[in-house]
């Protein structure tokens, strides 16, 4: 996830970034710096907005539609689509939650949700892969509009079959499949580790992925741009207060359970800390996310003394 790849994305972006519907798209290609052969490849596709809240960034996430699995490239295996999140940029009717004022914040948003798939990985947890990648993206005629980081995110239908498991989706499904206790557990927990609320599982679900085996249901959460750290006055609490959530909530869960994945989890707090202190963000959001950390460890570490 971090060989930071060189991308290049072609399309009228006035239709992709028009904010009036949900699936504004427009043909288009994707272009990058082959790592192997060191030559460019250029693959067409349809470049297709996403996103609800996000439907009012300046800059879209986006979807590459390909005419089939792009063997043959770096994204071989992946399918015929490919989602993509931008660092949203800004648009004066946009949604308070997404209202950074200048790109510096944006990018730093971008790269601190980036890094949380990281930790989350980096714990053994279920989530995303992901891909860093510098961006151009050009209008039809190659006019560069615009230079910013963005990372590619694997589909939500993809990650179920990697693990060898099946989607589910909301109205799927046997209603009396038991779900797996500690990935019940482990897709709760990560949410509120990374300070993120925006979620609902298992009789709603929202930013959390179900699978099955067909014996259990196993979940995984996902989409982490409304962490407390990255909108620290979207949940109207701190960092520091967060943490004391997860505290209180922990000592009221199944506690063999709960202490197993939490002394897990700081087994692993040497690699955490070169997550947040390696992170591609810039100082500020450096600083957020080693504050995040060092605060959030404290609290496990009070759990696992308890």
């Amino acid at each position: 996830p971090y060989a930071v790849l060189d991308l290049t994305i072609q399309a009228d972006f006035d239709t992709v970034n028009n904010g009036d519907s949900g699936r504004d798209r427009s043909p288009g290609s994707i272009s990058y710096d082959d790592p192997v052969t060191g030559e460019i490849a250029s693959l067409n596709c349809i470049v297709e907005a996403r996103g609800n809240s996000r439907r009012q960034c300046g800059w879209r996430p986006l979807r590459f539609h390909f005419d089939g699995d792009p063997e043959g490239t770096i994204f071989t295996g992946t399918g015929r689509f490919i989602d993509f999140v931008t660092h949203c940029g800004y648009r004066h009717e946009q949604w308070e939650g997404l209202a950074g004022r200048d790109e510096d914040e944006h990018d730093r948003r971008l790269h601190q949700e980036f890094t949380f798939y990281q930790v989350i990985r980096a714990v053994g947890g279920m989530t995303l892969e992901t891909r860093l990648a510098s961006t151009t993206y050009q209008d039809p005629s190659g006019h560069t509009l615009a230079q910013r980081y963005g990372f590619i995110r694997e589909r939500k239908s993809r990650a179920p079959r990697r693990c060898g498991l099946q989607r589910q989706e909301r109205d799927e499904g046997d209603p009396f499949r038991p779900p797996n206790a500690t990935s019940l557990f482990q897709a709760e927990f990560h949410h509120k580790l990374v300070f993120n609320d925006d979620y609902r599982f298992p009789n709603a679900e929202r930013n959390v992925v179900r699978m099955t085996d067909g014996r259990e249901d196993f979940y995984f959460p996902y989409d982490f741009d409304l962490s407390g750290v990255i909108e620290p006055k979207h949940y109207g609490r701190t960092v520091q207060q967060n943490a004391d959530e997860l505290l209180q909530w922990l000592r009221q869960q199944q506690q063999a359970l709960a202490r197993t994945q939490v002394a897990e989890l700081l087994s692993k707090e040497a690699e955490l800390r070169k997550i947040t202190v390696s992170a591609s963000a810039d100082a500020i959001g450096k600083n957020e996310l080693n504050e995040w950390l060092q605060t959030h460890l404290d609290s496990l570490k009070a759990f696992i003394c308890s």
